[in-house]
């Protein structure tokens, strides 16, 4: 079953998460930018094994820093345009849940019945006043307003219908556009798993 609010969609788009995740992209650049400085411009004053040591751990440190910033980035472009593609697919509907599909077939077949009937013709008496006499007349069952109603009954729910019934493949998608930052996060952890509190080895 699968039930989304438009609400949702648009709060978390603007939500504090989103800005803490701008937040932690801007400070890993920074902070990536900074170490690779300090390792270029220390070589012609730091030399020596313990120096390189040094900054070959700290280029670990930075590449980590890149890794979590592209995480980031992917991930906050990822849920904006997962959020978006679903806000696009509800159209202005607040709310769609597919577990109401067969209430909305049921109202459509109900729809389609009336709308049926009111297009069909009957037989009626009609009294003519001045001869008192009864004329068997075909009349229509439905004005034209009503039968223009009930077209645009129709139509509304067969397009709410369609949308219940693509729902939840519409989500798994949207949803798949948040997963694919799984390759990059398995990147991050190996590089986090390079780095050791030990001692620099020489």
């Amino acid at each position: 079953m699968s039930v989304v609010y438009s609400s949702d969609l648009s709060k978390a788009n603007s939500s504090e998460l989103m800005s803490a995740i701008e937040s932690i992209i801007s400070s890993s650049d920074k902070m990536a930018s900074q170490i690779e400085k300090f390792i270029s411009e220390s070589k012609d004053e730091l030399k020596g094994g313990g120096y390189d040591a040094v900054r070959t751990k700290m280029s670990i440190y930075a590449d980590a820093l890149r890794k979590q910033a592209k995480i980031c980035s992917n991930l906050y472009g990822n849920v904006k345009s997962a959020n978006n593609t679903m806000l696009n697919y509800m159209e202005g509907y607040t709310k769609l849940n597919d577990s109401e599909k067969e209430e909305i077939r049921t109202e459509l077949n109900n729809a389609k019945s009336m709308l049926s009937w009111l297009e069909e013709y009957s037989n009626v008496w009609v009294l003519d006043k001045e001869t008192n006499e009864k004329t068997k007349k075909s009349r229509r069952n439905g004005s034209d307003y009503q039968i223009e109603s009930y077209r645009k009954i129709i139509e509304e729910l067969e397009k709410l219908l369609k949308k219940l019934e693509h729902l939840k493949e519409e989500d798994y998608s949207a949803f798949e556009m948040i997963s694919s930052v799984n390759t990059d996060i398995n990147s991050y952890s190996n590089c986090i798993n390079e780095i050791s509190t030990s001692t620099f080895s020489l």
